[in-house]
Parts: C-alpha cells; sequence; structure tokens
C-alpha cells in the first residue's frame, strides 16, 4: 500500500527486513510511540521507509509464492 511499517520485532523479521530501513521496530510501548512520532515529524522517513519497504516485499507475491511451490513440486 506504500505505507510505512511500524511493527514489534520478532526473531525472524532480521532474515528478511532491515529496522530503519524497510520498516521501523519497537520492543517497548515508548519506542513504539518514538518510532510513531518520528514519522508524524518528518516526511523523509517516511516516504524513504515507505519506498523501501514495498521494494522489499515485491517478490514475495501470492503468484511468486505459488510458482515457487509448483517449481518445487516439478509442475511448472
Amino acid at each position: 500500500m506504500g505505507l510505512p511499517v511500524v511493527t514489534n520485532r520478532v526473531p525472524d523479521l532480521k532474515h528478511f527486513f532491515t529496522d530503519d530501513v524497510h520498516y521501523l521496530g519497537f520492543d517497548t510501548i515508548d519506542e513504539a510511540e518514538q518510532q510513531i512520532l518520528k514519522l508524524v515529524n518528518s516526511a523523509n522517513p517516511i516516504y524513504y521507509i515507505s519506498k523501501q519497504g514495498y521494494k522489499a516485499v515485491q517478490p514475495h507475491t501470492y503468484d511468486a509464492r505459488i510458482q515457487t511451490i509448483l517449481e518445487t513440486v516439478g509442475l511448472a
């Protein structure tokens, strides 16, 4: 959707995306508030994080996943 993501950090997230590049992560409520305020107070991080996050998820569409499954089972 082209919006910046603010999300709690989970162990596997760092294997797929980079904090402060693809999303703004938080571990506490206070940190979540700080990340939201960072977005509200500056247009540049909103644009950059939105664009980088969107580019990072493009290879992970339903079509791409289905193609991978079909190739894995030998049907494509």
